[in-house]
């Protein structure tokens, strides 16, 4: 339900800082419904750093590997973000990756961003 995405977000954010206040660089791969949760985490967690993969809706339909849409459509399951469930995207996302190429294309970021936390010299 979005009451238990919401509750889930917040352990990940919790854990998140948890882990940051330790001196360990944390990276979450999640899709955030939720605006409040970005902005606690902006307001929480030291050197914050959002990165929001932008992909079409058109696209994530394709790529469908766990059925969802499909299902979704079928009425089979509720409760699917971007569809039943407003996805609303980041304002403040400080890299925006727009996702309409291939996974390689996608995956060439990753180098970027570690530099941007010195975890790769």
């Amino acid at each position: 339900s979005k009451k238990d995405r919401f509750k889930n977000a917040q352990r990940i954010c919790q854990l998140g800082k948890f882990l940051n206040d330790q001196g360990f660089n944390v990276v979450t791969a999640i899709l955030s419904l939720f605006p409040e949760n970005r902005e606690w985490n902006r307001s929480n967690i030291k050197n914050y750093y959002e990165v929001f993969i932008d992909a079409p809706l058109e696209d994530l339909i394709k790529r469908d590997s766990k059925g969802l849409y499909e299902k979704f459509s079928k009425g089979e399951i509720s409760e699917v973000a971007g569809m039943d469930i407003e996805f609303l995207k980041p304002e403040r996302a400080d890299l925006v990756i727009k996702n309409t190429d291939s996974k390689e294309s996608l995956l060439n970021y990753a180098e970027l961003i570690a530099k941007k936390f010195s975890i790769l010299k």
